[in-house]
């Protein structure tokens, strides 16, 4: 697992990503090697790390987790959130999303 300077630092942005929503599975078909993320499965600490591939479909990619979390596969029927961790400057799923995964959903009141 990340070491804990790692988490703790995740921990920290845990609470600023609850206004953004998390992507969907059918968005993931728009990441790209090098994309940087935020996961959390099921009820797990949140994860931060790097894009490494992914299928065509975007169903399963993996991601190397930062802090020596190692390689993991995340799958579309996976209980789990990703959220962008920064603004991608040449990946696809910046053009497909134009930043809107970057905007905050409006309050519910």
């Amino acid at each position: 697992m990340a070491d804990l300077l790692v988490q703790r630092e995740i921990a920290e942005i845990l609470p600023s990503l609850t206004p953004y929503p998390p992507l969907k599975a059918k968005d993931w078909a728009g990441f790209t090697p090098g994309d940087r993320l935020y996961v959390q499965r099921e009820n797990q600490l949140l994860m931060r790390g790097t894009v490494d591939d992914m299928v065509p479909d975007g169903s399963i990619f993996w991601i190397w987790i930062d802090g020596g979390g190692g390689r993991i596969a995340v799958h579309k029927d996976d209980d789990v959130r990703v959220w962008l961790a920064e603004e991608p400057s040449g990946s696809r799923i910046k053009r497909r999303f134009n930043g809107a995964a970057l905007t905050p959903t409006a309050e519910v009141r």
